[in-house]
């Protein structure tokens, strides 16, 4: 059964009268979102309570006592028709805050810059107005220790964006979590937790290349205009899925030092692979006896889809629905390559004998 508690700062309160419910999780973000519908009666108190406009009230998503989300109401819509309507409540996870908001102006944050201090000690800065927790998985803990040269975010920059390109430079992903903390981590390959086949849980699979967003060959460069770069320059990076035209795509480096020009086009490469992507329909929400999640590993074998062989995906974004019949998933899946920058390997090797594997 899902629940909504709510913390309004006065009472806690649990609701269960939902008609239905959607939930989105994303994996490289820091706000997952959900939206709710239920049936408004303006003279039942606890109703007028919890749907108050404006209080932002602290709420947590529960399925059968599992945590799917802690978050933050944002919005609610009402409607009266001829028949009676559904109100909408929606809202995203606590650390949604920190894409809608820049740095508060103080006289303790301002400027926004900084001199040899860690991503750890940015991170507590920029958070400590907002009473976010922080986890740093052990894996990047080094890096989160390690500190920058010189760091400066545009004053219209959200915190967000200022934390996520200063991430990037030490290929760290800034998640969050089902209890509303902020996750600095790093992808790795890890045990596919489903093998997918033509059949169910699966009642929809679709796969999907966009060729314009691919490359063949990309470089990255660093002028040194930018203060404390010196110019330089990647080697080029082949992406297999253009092994056969020439197609080149050149990006320039804007922050950090000449020491991470390879990770810029390693990241440019990660990007374009986006554009290979395996979308699935469930009939469930439990994989392997768990909620499924963003940040995991399936493997699936279909070839009217042009699988012809078991191939690793990596989970992106699950959308999570219930309604009076059934709860459903969405999974958005992507190569795991996107986000642990390795090499790609392109996975139709063996079908087209005829096309090289450049």
């Amino acid at each position: 059964m899902i629940t909504l508690k709510i913390n309004d700062r006065f009472k806690n309160r649990k609701i269960d009268f939902f008609n239905d419910v959607t939930i989105d999780l994303k994996y490289d973000s820091v706000a997952d979102t959900f939206t709710l519908r239920y049936l408004y009666d303006p003279n039942n108190f606890e109703h007028k309570e919890f749907s108050c406009v404006g209080h932002y009230h602290l709420c947590t998503i529960e399925d059968n006592g599992e945590v799917i989300i802690t978050g933050v109401i944002l919005s609610i819509e009402f409607e009266d028709d001829n028949v009676q309507t559904m109100v909408v409540i929606s809202g995203y996870s606590l650390p949604g805050v920190l894409e809608d908001c820049q740095m508060p102006v103080t006289d303790t944050d301002y400027p926004i810059q900084t001199e040899g201090l860690s991503l750890k000690q940015i991170a507590e800065k920029s958070l400590k107005s907002f009473g976010l927790k922080i986890v740093i998985d052990p894996q990047v803990l080094v890096d989160m220790n390690s500190p920058y040269v010189k760091t400066e975010a545009d004053n219209m920059q959200t915190i967000k964006s200022y934390l996520s390109e200063l991430a990037i430079q030490k290929n760290i992903i800034i998640t969050n979590d089902q209890y509303g903390n902020i996750v600095f981590t790093r992808a790795v390959n890890t045990r596919p937790i489903y093998n997918f086949e033509r059949a169910l849980p699966i009642t929809n699979a679709k796969l999907t290349f966009n060729g314009q967003g691919i490359h063949s060959h990309i470089w990255a460069i660093a002028q040194a205009s930018i203060e404390g770069l010196n110019a330089s320059q990647s080697a080029p990076l082949r992406n297999p899925y253009c092994p056969i035209v020439f197609r080149p795509h050149v990006i320039r480096q804007t922050s950090g030092d000449s020491n991470n020009t390879d990770q810029v086009a390693r990241t440019s490469r990660a990007k374009e692979l986006r554009n290979l992507q395996l979308n699935l329909d469930l009939d469930r929400w439990v994989l392997a006896g768990k909620i499924v999640r963003p940040g995991k590993t399936i493997t699936i074998i279909n070839p009217w889809i042009y699988l012809f062989n078991k191939t690793e995906f990596f989970i992106e974004e699950v959308q999570l629905k219930v309604d009076a019949k059934q709860k459903t998933a969405k999974l958005k899946c992507v190569l795991p390559e996107v986000y642990t920058f390795e090499n790609p390997k392109y996975i139709f090797s063996g079908i087209n004998l005829h096309y090289p594997n450049a």
